[in-house]
């Protein structure tokens, strides 16, 4: 039998199937590879626009009239705005002004001066907003305002690069040529350039339309610089050429008679203990005396007179907590300064409550610009850091050392009085490790250190500890006349006498001129601003010439 022949294949079958899958993956292509053509409405609702960044909180628009939330403000702008919501005050505070403005009324009081307002503060149903034009007034931003209802705010110091479109531009929800877009840009057009992000810029059209174009689409044009930040607060006075040696002056019924006051070579502050709060509402004591003033400026030194809050926790909490008394105290003290022709405010409030730390933050955040505008210079106080709450925790020092020009460490009591056993008023290792911790809230150029011119004789009579403060040229020669073997102390770097007397034993740690030098020689060391002393009439003569020698050595 003869083979059948089969038929021979045509090839179209086999095309046709080719073509058909060369389709499939040019549509496949076209998915992948082609800029998604889908558009949508850009937004048109009232926004705030920071940054590149569209916030969460909404610009308040009323009578043609832009208003910023007020916790905007805090977030973005200043930390330090305060609501205070039983005074019903906005407090704004910057390194020159303080400003108080009651909601929806067209008065403020600047630097404690009444000013009348354009537009006021607003409160809409417990939301406070404040005014666009006192924002780029206080804060240093410029702002604009886009028909798409968007805000833009520029911050001050923060340079914005802008592009210019070199090809049409699709402004995108996302940084993928797959996200929809929500305008088209021509060639030529403007933006401002806030990002980066997969081959895409974020950027702000013209319109105040925040999105993604294409990096391929923008060639990078000028950089817009904004106004400058807040120029650095300014330098505080000091002696030319020297540290700070100031001295308290410890008054506590009447003056003491300039002419009984002995040669203090080197000194060059005076801080007198004038003044104290003596009410919850802001009323101050004083003892100032203009014929001191008088003898001080004759002999070349500054008066930095101190202010105190009595120690007394309760009444500096109400004190601290009443807008209208910290208003009324800072008042009294400016026309005191005035009046008796001050050159500064030293401010020692002790004993407060750590939960009024804040608080007494914000006392100082409205004292200072005032003070600075007559020209004071404003010192405060601080203890060295411990774990006691009204003594040392009370203290912000970080936020004091920002506000104020001056920061005291009274370096005093390792060993207080009222110790359950006896020890150096201020050792020198311990006098250090106080510095270093304060250096690490408080910058060295604005850091004063006090030290004692006292020590304690430490009776321990049955086990029980009493002590007796004294000068230290009198407790060094009361221990000499009792006989007591003195040595250098190593561990304390102080001398250290004992001595019985009637069935007790007495103990102290003593100063001399060697270990005061050691002492100040910690200022140099640490390149800090100065001395401060408590207090005069306690000190040897040989006190002031060790200071000034070596405050005038290198630093």
């Amino acid at each position: 039998m003869e083979p059948r022949l089969r038929p021979a294949r045509s090839g179209l079958p086999a095309v046709l199937f080719v073509l058909v899958c060369l389709g499939v993956a040019a549509w496949g292509a076209s998915i992948v590879f082609l800029p998604s053509m889908q558009q949508v409405p850009p937004p048109d609702t009232p926004r705030l626009i920071i940054g590149g960044e569209t916030l969460a909180s909404s610009p308040w628009l009323e009578e043609a009239e832009v208003f910023l939330p007020v916790e905007v403000v805090k977030a973005h702008l200043d930390p330090t705005i305060r609501w205070d919501e039983e005074e019903g005050l906005v407090v704004i505070t910057t390194g020159a002004s303080v400003v108080k403005m009651a909601t929806d009324r067209l008065t403020a009081l600047v630097n404690l001066e009444p000013m009348d307002l354009e537009i006021p503060v607003l409160d809409r149903d417990g939301q406070l907003y404040l005014p666009l034009g006192l924002a780029e007034r206080y804060y240093g931003i410029t702002a604009s305002t886009h028909p798409s209802g968007a805000v833009v705010v520029d911050l001050p110091g923060q340079p914005v690069q802008t592009g210019v479109c070199s090809l049409e531009g699709f402004l995108r929800e996302a940084p993928t040529m797959k996200a929809p877009f929500t305008s088209r840009l021509p060639v030529g057009s403007t933006v401002r350039i806030h990002g980066e992000d997969s081959g895409h810029y974020l950027v702000l059209s013209d319109e105040g339309i925040l999105g993604y174009l294409d990096k391929d689409s923008v060639t990078l044009g000028s950089i817009i610089m904004p106004s400058p930040p807040s120029p650095p607060r300014p330098e505080p006075w000091r002696p030319l050429g020297q540290p700070i040696n100031l001295t308290w002056e410890h008054v506590t019924t009447r003056n003491p008679d300039p002419q009984d006051i002995p040669d203090m070579p080197g000194a060059n502050v005076m801080s007198p203990t004038w003044f104290a709060l003596s009410s919850p509402s802001g009323h101050i004591s004083s003892k100032a005396d203009l014929a001191y003033v008088q003898w001080a400026h004759s002999r070349g030194y500054r008066v930095w007179a101190l202010v105190s809050n009595g120690f007394d926790p309760r009444m500096t909490s109400e004190f601290l907590g009443d807008s209208e008394a910290r208003d009324f105290f800072t008042r009294q003290l400016l026309a005191y300064s005035a009046l008796y022709g001050l050159d500064g405010i030293n401010v020692d409030f002790e004993n407060m409550y750590m939960e009024d730390r804040a608080q007494f933050v914000q006392f100082l955040r409205e004292l200072v610009p005032p003070a600075h505008e007559q020209g004071l210079v404003v010192s405060v106080d601080v203890t060295v850091r411990s774990n006691n709450p009204n003594w040392s925790l009370c203290y912000d020092r970080t936020a004091i050392g920002q506000v104020a020009d001056y920061v005291v460490l009274m370096a005093y009591d390792q060993y207080a009085a009222g110790s359950p056993s006896p020890g150096p008023v201020a050792s020198i290792p311990w006098t250090e490790w106080a510095i270093t911790r304060t250096l690490e809230e408080v910058p060295p150029e604005r850091l004063i250190l006090g030290i004692p011119f006292y020590t304690r004789i430490w009776r321990n009579e049955g086990g029980k500890h009493t002590s007796t403060a004294y000068g230290i040229g009198r407790a060094h020669s009361i221990m000499l006349e009792k006989g007591a073997g003195v040595v250098l102390d190593e561990e304390t770097g102080l001398h250290f006498g004992q001595y019985e007397e009637g069935g007790s034993g007495y103990v102290a740690w003593l100063e001399d001129a060697a270990t005061l030098r050691q002492r100040v020689e910690l200022v140099n060391q640490y390149r800090l601003a100065g001395v401060a002393s408590w207090r005069r009439g306690l000190e040897p003569g040989w006190a002031w010439t060790v200071i000034a020698d070596v405050l005038r050595g290198p630093r």
